[in-house]
């Protein structure tokens, strides 16, 4: 089921990165290399950490070191971001928590779209989320849209 090993965590995190490397990511690293344009997180966890706000795997890995780059798109599983506060996860203290953790980790659209809409405005004008990475995600949205 949907539990994790403890019965309460949804999706669990048992997963070791080991692992997730050496045999769940392969296709995704062939996909990246291959030019593939973007991708959309999924609802799981590993090590414990939600796959929304993972940046050693959303950026490290899957940008960085696959190639998937800075203009490959990565979209958000349907309101995962603000999952990261509530419902499945409780990993974010709010959900401007959830929507700066979420951008900070690679995440370039939230959809349906709540935690980034309520949440970024005000953290990005507090400076406590860089307008970087608000370009970032822009950037990459924008070239998925108009892209032949």
């Amino acid at each position: 089921g949907a539990a994790g090993k403890d019965g309460y965590t949804p999706f669990g995190g048992g997963i070791a990165a080991r692992t997730l490397f050496d045999v769940y990511l392969r296709p995704w690293r062939e996909f990246a290399r291959a030019g593939g344009r973007g991708v959309m997180a999924a609802h799981n966890m590993v090590d414990w950490v939600p796959m929304h706000a993972n940046r050693p795997l959303l950026h490290d890995a899957l940008r960085v070191r696959f190639g998937l780059g800075e203009g490959g798109y990565i979209g958000s599983d349907n309101t995962n971001v603000d999952g990261l506060a509530d419902y499945f996860h409780g990993f974010a203290a709010n959900t401007s928590d959830a929507a700066a953790m979420a951008l900070a980790a690679g995440i370039d659209q939230d959809m349906p779209g709540g935690a980034f809409l309520s949440g970024l405005l005000p953290l990005v004008a507090s400076g406590r989320v860089p307008m970087a990475h608000v370009d970032r995600a822009c950037g990459n949205v924008l070239r998925r849209k108009f892209a032949a």
